[in-house]
């Protein structure tokens, strides 16, 4: 008679204040986007909403994905982990098959479903944070151990194995740091973590210096000006977009850079536009949003803590932790503090994959919220 007793207050998504600032994101996207692809950058000038209307199709496609995420029993995926991971490893090698992966530039990341390209990665992504989540709150009593990191080398190491070979070397820092973040706030050893980073980091140098490619980006970020119309153009250009914007930009709309210049304005180096036409004000903004946003999260990972739900708590700092180490990768890429990789701005960027595959994480903390609500009101009714 009690447990009728018990009535649940609706968790209502519009009154988070996660889902409010991943909105006011998404809107700062969606003109920044219509602003680098307004116009085409050829010698025509002629206006072009095609890419701007199909971010606006993301957007819509995202926020259903998001809404039905949301909905989700945590312990639903706490349950079916091993199924999601296996699923984001598939798919992974399904893109190098040669007739079903497409290739673009020198990479095979992309699968062609007719309507759109999928990344795999991107969501892969989402499936080893939840995979791990899992994995260490199973394990919480020996995540010290360093036998339980079996699963880490093998898990990991196949889904790193299977980027490089597309190859995708930033999201395999992305997922590799993120891993480590989650282990370390699972309990794990320092001086394990710092033994795998350094492991991690040496093969992160030979990657790097044994390709062509990634010598020439690692040089080129040193010294970009170096060859400024060659394999160092596209720093120097987002440089000089930044630098023209100043303090407060040249306006909405005016970027120079967009138009003859800057390669992929609107999705890899998006924050130089944003320079150019907001100036370094607009950056600042954005970074403040960002930051705004992961304390946001790390707080709800903090109650989940505080309530003893470890999966939760580990599934919430790894998202969280997963979207502000790329948007810093990005903003770093963009102001020439790190070598040039191909990763978005998160919900800000044009690209399908990133904008589903960031509101599918948006969802999974919105479920937990939802899931901390409703703990949150059976202990002031007193149940357990």
């Amino acid at each position: 008679m009690r447990e009728a007793a018990l009535t649940e207050t609706p968790f209502v998504i519009g009154n988070s204040r996660l889902f409010i600032i991943v909105s006011m994101l998404v809107i700062v996207g969606l003109v920044m986007v219509f602003s680098a692809t307004a116009i085409s950058s050829d010698s025509s000038l002629t206006t072009n909403y095609h890419k701007f209307l199909r971010h606006l199709a993301h957007i819509s496609v995202s926020v259903l994905a998001m809404w039905a995420v949301s909905h989700v029993s945590i312990h639903w995926l706490q349950r079916y982990c091993k199924w999601l991971m296996g699923i984001g490893a598939a798919l992974l090698a399904v893109v190098l098959i040669p007739g079903i992966g497409v290739e673009i530039n020198g990479s095979r990341r992309w699968i062609n479903i007719g309507v759109a390209m999928i990344q795999p990665a991107e969501f892969a992504k989402i499936s080893t944070i939840v995979f791990f989540a899992a994995y260490l709150s199973q394990y919480r009593h020996a995540v010290h151990a360093f036998r339980i990191w079996k699963p880490y080398f093998l898990v990991l190491g196949l889904v790193c194995l299977l980027l490089l070979l597309q190859p995708d070397l930033g999201m395999v820092m992305v997922i590799g740091a993120t891993v480590s973040i989650m282990l370390f706030m699972a309990g794990a050893r320092l001086v394990h973590i710092i033994f795998m980073g350094s492991l991690a980091a040496a093969a992160a140098a030979v990657l790097i210096l044994a390709v062509d490619y990634r010598r020439e980006r690692l040089f080129n970020y040193l010294d970009p000006f170096n060859d400024a119309t060659g394999s160092g153009y596209q720093l120097v250009q987002s440089l000089i977009a930044i630098g023209r914007g100043e303090w407060f930009g040249v306006g909405l709309g005016n970027s120079i850079q967009k138009l003859f210049y800057l390669p992929f304005g609107e999705n890899d180096f998006l924050i130089a536009i944003i320079g150019e036409e907001l100036g370094s004000v607009g950056i600042i903004a954005i970074i403040l949003m960002f930051s705004a946003l992961m304390w946001t999260v790390f707080q709800l990972a903090q109650k989940c803590w505080t309530q003893g739900d470890m999966f939760c708590s580990v599934l919430a700092v790894g998202i969280g932790f997963q979207i502000s180490f790329q948007s810093i990768v990005h903003v770093g890429v963009n102001i020439g503090m790190l070598p040039t990789t191909g990763l978005t701005l998160p919900f800000i960027s044009y690209g399908g994959s990133s904008m589903l595959s960031s509101m599918i994480g948006i969802g999974l903390l919105l479920a937990i919220e939802r899931h901390v609500s409703h703990q949150d009101q059976r202990a002031m009714e007193g149940y357990p």
